[in-house]
C-alpha cells in the first residue's frame, strides 16, 4: 500500500509517482494526485481554476459539479468569497490567471494543505509528501520533541521544517507564498436558537441528498456525544439507506465503552443498522502484519490518533467505494475554549498558550512560534467583525491542524463528509448567544425538534430518562440498594467502581491481571412471606461482548435465589440487556437474592476488571398464585441450572 493516500502535490518540478495522474496547470506547474479523488480543471479565457475533491452547494438539491464550478471559476473573487460560504465537501481549490495563482481549502481544512514559504509556490496534502520534493531544513525552533506539551499539534501552523507551514482554514495562499486572511469578512449577527433550526435541516438534507446520486455505502460513526447524536437526528430521513458504526477499544476505555453501549442501544430500540467495530491497539503495534501498515501511516500522517482503528477501517471497507459521515467539527459552535479556560477578551499570544499548553509558557519556543502565529493570523477587532477570536482559534487551529490528520489517517478506507462544514452552517451555531452556545442549546432544541425520543440516553453517559421516571412510572420497581463485595481465593478483596441510582446499579472490579476464583457479589434482601410464591424479574446487562477464544470461558454472572443457582452466562457470549426471571417459593420473611461474578481461569495482562462490568436495573418482585418454580431469560446464551443449592 502506497503513502498519501487520497492525496496531491502542486510542484513547478516535473516528477513521476507510481499510480498517481498528472495535470498541467495554465501557470505551467505540473499538479499529480490519486485517481481515487476527482479531479477537474476548468478553464474560462485567461482564467482557470483546479478543483480536488467534494465541492456541494449546501443550498441545492441535486448536484450539478462541472456547472458549479465554471460558475465558481468566472467569479469575481468577492463574488468567489461569498460563494465559499456555502459550499460544503473536503476540497482544495487553485484559482488562476496570468497574472496570480491562489489556492483555497474547505471551512476548516479537512482537506489538509502543507505549503512553502519560499517561492515557487509548491504544496500538498502531506507534510512529508511536500518535504521530498522541497528537502527543508528543520525548523529551529518547532521539533516533535515539543510535543511534550500538547500531543494534539505543534505550536501554531508551524511544522518541523523551517519552510513549510499548514495552510490555516479561512485563509488562502498565493504565488508569493503568503497567506492571507478572507474570512470572517462582515459582523456576525446574532440569532436566536431556533430560527437556526429551519435552514440548518434544510441545507443538511440538500447535501446529504447530493451525496445519495452516488452508489457509494454511506457509513456514520455514532457515538455517545452530543455531536452524533446531533447528526443522527438530522439523518433519520435516510438511516434506512446508512449503516452506522462505533469502534471500542478491546482494552476497555471507559468513555468508548460508554460509547459503545449507548450507541448499541439507540440502534436496537429505534431499529436502524449499526455494528461496534472492535479495536485492539496493542495487538496492532505488535502484529507483524501490520508493520508495512504502521511504516506507511507514519511517513503519511504527523500524528496517532488511530492508526489502529484506521486498519479495521481499512479491512471493513476498501471493498467499495464509501463514504464516512462524521460530526467532529461541531464543537466549534460550543465555546470550547472559553468553557474549559480562563481568558482574556483579545486574542493575545498568552491566550494562545492557555489554550496549546498553559505549561508551556516558561518555553521560550513556544513562546516565539506562538507570536509568529498570532501575528500571522491577524485576529485583530478590526479583523473579527464581533466573532469570538477563540472560538476562531478552536475553528482554525484546533480543527484545522489536528482534524485534518485525523481524516488523513482514515483516508485508506474511506471518504470523509461532515455536512456541517461549511461556513455558513458553522456561523449558525456561533450565531446564539454565548450562555446559549455554552450549553449546546441550539444541539438540543434540533434534536428535540427533529427526534425528540434520543434525549432518553444521556450524553456521554449510561443514565437514561428511565432512570429518573422509573419510581414515579411504576411503584412496583424495588429500589437496588444491596451490598457489593468482592474477594479472592487467598480471602483478600479486590477494589470495587461502584455507581448507583434508584433503580439502577452498575460495578466492577478494579483490577487487572485477574486470577481463577476473584469474584464479586451483589446482594440484597428481599421481604417476603414464607410459603408464598414469587416472581422474580430482573434486566441485567454486561457490556463486554467478544464471541471469541480471548474472551469466552474467563468469566461469568450468576444467578442466585435464596442460596439456589438458578442462572448463568459467560460475560463475552452477549452484549445487550438480559431480562431474567425467577420463580421461588419462600421459605421465611426474607429471602436473599444474589448475582455473583467470578473468573473461571486466570485471564492474563489485560483489563479484565472493567470487562467484568454489571449493571442491573429494573428489579421487580410479584407475588404470583401459581408458578413452575423455573427460570428464564431472553439472551440465547443464558443457561439454566438444574437448582444447584450452595453449600
Amino acid at each position: 500500500m502506497q503513502a498519501y493516500q487520497r492525496g496531491f502535490l502542486m510542484t513547478p518540478t516535473q516528477t513521476t509517482r507510481d499510480g498517481w495522474d498528472m495535470v498541467t496547470l495554465p501557470n505551467g506547474d505540473f499538479f499529480y494526485y490519486d485517481p481515487i479523488t476527482q479531479v477537474d480543471l476548468i478553464q474560462n479565457g485567461n482564467r482557470w481554476m483546479l478543483a480536488m475533491g467534494d465541492v456541494i452547494d449546501i443550498r441545492a438539491m441535486k448536484r450539478d459539479r462541472m456547472n458549479l464550478l465554471a460558475r465558481l471559476s468566472a467569479e469575481t473573487t468577492e463574488a468567489f468569497h461569498e460563494s465559499l460560504d456555502f459550499m460544503g465537501g473536503r476540497y482544495v481549490l487553485i484559482r488562476g490567471d496570468e497574472a496570480s495563482v491562489r489556492l483555497y481549502h474547505d471551512a476548516t481544512g479537512m482537506r489538509g494543505v502543507y505549503f512553502t514559504t519560499e517561492a515557487p509556490l509548491r504544496a500538498a496534502s502531506h507534510l512529508e509528501l511536500l518535504q521530498e520534493d522541497v528537502q527543508s531544513a528543520p525548523h529551529p525552533l518547532c521539533s516533535s520533541e515539543l510535543r511534550q506539551h500538547n500531543h494534539y499539534h505543534l505550536p501554531g501552523h508551524f511544522t518541523i521544517y523551517e519552510t513549510i507551514r499548514i495552510l490555516v482554514p479561512n485563509h488562502f495562499v498565493d504565488g508569493s507564498c503568503v497567506m492571507t486572511r478572507y474570512y470572517p469578512r462582515r459582523p456576525l449577527e446574532s440569532l436566536p436558537v431556533e430560527a437556526a433550526i429551519e435552514p440548518l435541516r434544510t441545507w443538511f438534507d440538500n447535501q446529504l441528498h447530493q451525496l445519495f446520486e452516488t452508489d457509494e455505502r454511506i457509513i456514520f460513526s455514532l457515538t455517545a456525544g452530543i455531536d452524533s447524536r446531533l447528526s443522527l437526528a438530522l439523518l433519520k430521513p435516510f438511516l434506512a439507506e446508512i449503516e452506522a458504526f462505533t469502534y471500542q477499544n478491546v482494552a476497555h476505555v471507559e468513555s468508548l465503552d460508554i460509547d459503545a453501549e449507548v450507541a448499541t442501544m439507540m440502534a436496537r430500540d429505534l431499529g436502524f443498522a449499526h455494528r461496534i467495530i472492535p479495536v485492539d491497539g496493542r495487538a496492532f503495534e505488535q502484529a507483524d502484519e501490520t508493520k508495512p501498515f504502521r511504516d506507511m501511516m507514519r511517513q503519511s500522517v504527523t500524528s496517532n490518533h488511530g492508526h489502529a482503528h484506521a486498519y479495521e477501517y481499512m479491512k471493513l471497507y476498501n471493498d467499495r467505494p464509501t463514504r464516512h459521515l462524521r460530526s467532529n467539527i461541531l464543537e466549534i459552535g460550543r465555546a470550547f475554549y472559553r468553557k474549559n479556560r480562563t481568558l482574556p477578551a483579545e486574542f493575545t499570544v498568552e491566550g494562545a498558550i492557555r489554550c496549546y499548553s498553559w505549561k508551556s509558557r516558561e518555553d521560550d519556543r513556544v513562546v516565539a512560534l506562538w507570536t509568529s502565529y498570532v501575528e500571522a493570523v491577524g485576529l485583530t477587532e478590526a479583523t473579527l467583525h464581533g466573532y469570538d477570536p477563540y472560538d476562531l482559534l478552536y475553528w482554525e487551529y484546533r480543527m484545522g491542524m489536528w482534524h485534518q490528520q485525523v481524516l488523513a489517517e482514515s483516508d485508506v478506507a474511506f471518504e470523509t463528509y461532515i455536512p456541517f462544514n461549511a461556513r455558513a452552517i458553522l456561523e449558525l451555531f456561533l450565531m446564539p448567544e454565548y450562555g446559549d452556545r455554552l450549553y449546546a442549546k441550539l444541539f438540543y432544541e434540533v434534536i428535540g425538534h427533529e427526534w425528540p425520543v434520543l434525549a432518553f440516553w444521556g450524553v456521554n453517559k449510561r443514565d437514561t430518562m428511565r432512570d429518573y421516571l422509573h419510581p414515579t412510572l411504576d411503584q412496583d420497581w424495588m429500589p437496588l440498594n444491596g451490598v457489593i463485595t468482592s474477594g479472592r481465593l487467598d480471602e483478600s478483596t479486590i477494589p470495587l467502581n461502584v455507581r448507583r441510582l434508584t433503580t439502577n446499579v452498575s460495578y466492577h472490579l478494579e483490577a487487572n491481571a485477574m486470577k481463577k476464583g476473584d469474584h464479586m457479589v451483589y446482594t440484597q434482601i428481599l421481604p417476603t412471606k414464607s410459603g408464598q410464591t414469587y416472581r422474580l424479574n430482573l434486566n441485567v446487562l454486561n457490556p463486554f461482548e467478544k464471541r471469541s477464544s480471548l474472551g469466552l470461558g474467563r468469566m461469568r454472572y450468576e444467578i442466585w435465589v435464596d442460596g439456589v443457582l438458578y442462572l448463568s452466562e459467560d460475560i463475552a457470549a452477549w452484549g445487550g440487556p438480559n431480562q431474567v426471571w425467577v420463580e421461588f417459593d419462600a421459605t421465611a420473611e426474607t429471602t436473599e437474592f444474589m448475582v455473583r461474578t467470578v473468573a473461571l481461569r486466570d485471564c492474563g495482562p489485560n483489563k479484565w476488571g472493567a470487562a467484568s462490568k454489571m449493571q442491573l436495573e429494573a428489579l421487580r418482585l410479584q407475588e404470583i398464585e401459581h408458578g413452575h418454580l423455573k427460570a428464564g431469560a431472553s439472551s440465547p446464551f443464558t443457561q439454566v441450572h438444574e437448582l444447584i443449592e450452595a453449600e
